[in-house]
């Protein structure tokens, strides 16, 4: 073989190998699609089983140990394509017991377009002494009214933004006053309204709610029954919020009857404003402990968003 024919050959080969690898990545970028596409199928399929049997749940035929048990059995079972871009921001360091306490769920995939637009609002109820949460959406661009109703609370250095407003406002299902750690030396009488009333006070009623974020020690309990009557959470894109399910939360003769009205809670959710749960996570500090049978986490965040 003379030389022009070998490097004939020589480039030949290489022309065929980079066709070959072409083909080859040509391939694999549509197999990826296809495996992508099967399995963004196939778990809306799953989701939509899991719906379902949501919906099918008659909770008012459960005694109280039951409710608990399906309760939990559909909070910690999320949808799967609820949200693409989970992240958890904010919190402090708990080295008490070796916890970040107080860290959000947050879903980025419509938030993103919303802070893109500047029409990012969030409404977060219970501050106390960790603004973490509520600096960083700030930071991220967004408008945050930040709520809590004891005179106890002192605003961090840096909370100071043009953006982020501070409110000495409690959420309650009723707009007026109530009592605070009553019976304690810091009990303070406060000032509260409803989340429809405070939307309309401040002129943002009928706006879209990014998210909001509701973190206080079981007065979300007596407020979902407003919230759903009102309909005020058809606005809310994004609902954060930590319940609170050990009975030092909540009134001794709504306790039995509490998981019920959490499952109808989801059910109306979902049915109502097409708010799905996204997200579950248990605050790991305080792990089972507060539980009397040592079975559930009494404290847990859940992530609702709308599809």
């Amino acid at each position: 073989m003379n030389c022009s024919l070998f490097i004939l050959c020589i480039l030949c080969t290489i022309a065929n190998l980079a066709k070959s690898e072409e083909v080859c990545q040509t391939t694999s970028r549509k197999n990826a699609v296809k495996v992508q596409w099967q399995s963004d199928k196939w778990f809306a399929e799953k989701d939509q089983e899991t719906s379902q049997y949501l919906q099918n749940i008659k909770e008012e035929t459960l005694d109280k140990h039951e409710a608990r048990e399906k309760y939990y059995e559909i909070v910690t079972k999320p949808y799967q394509n609820a949200c693409q871009i989970l992240k958890k921001i904010g919190g402090f360091w708990y080295g008490g017991c070796g916890f970040l306490d107080g860290e959000k769920l947050l879903c980025m995939d419509s938030l993103y377009h919303a802070i893109q637009n500047k029409t990012c609002l969030v409404y977060s109820f219970g501050l106390a002494d960790d603004w973490d949460f509520e600096v960083l959406m700030a930071e991220l661009g967004c408008t945050v009214h930040g709520f809590d109703p004891s005179t106890l609370v002192k605003r961090p250095s840096n909370a100071y933004l043009s953006n982020l407003h501070f409110h000495n406002i409690g959420l309650h299902r009723l707009d007026g006053e109530s009592s605070l750690n009553p019976g304690d030396k810091d009990e303070e009488i406060i000032r509260v309204n409803t989340l429809d009333t405070i939307l309309k006070d401040i002129g943002d009623y009928g706006k879209r709610i990014s998210y909001l974020k509701v973190d206080v020690e079981g007065a979300e309990i007596p407020c979902i029954k407003q919230w759903m009557k009102s309909g005020v959470l058809q606005f809310v894109d994004q609902l954060g919020i930590e319940m609170h399910t050990r009975s030092m939360y909540i009134d001794k003769s709504a306790h039995k009857m509490i998981y019920r009205r959490f499952l109808t809670f989801l059910k109306s959710l979902e049915s109502e404003y097409g708010l799905h749960l996204a997200a579950y996570n248990p605050n790991l500090c305080h792990a089972k402990n507060l539980d009397s049978q040592k079975l559930y986490y009494s404290l847990h965040d859940i992530l609702l968003v709308k599809k």
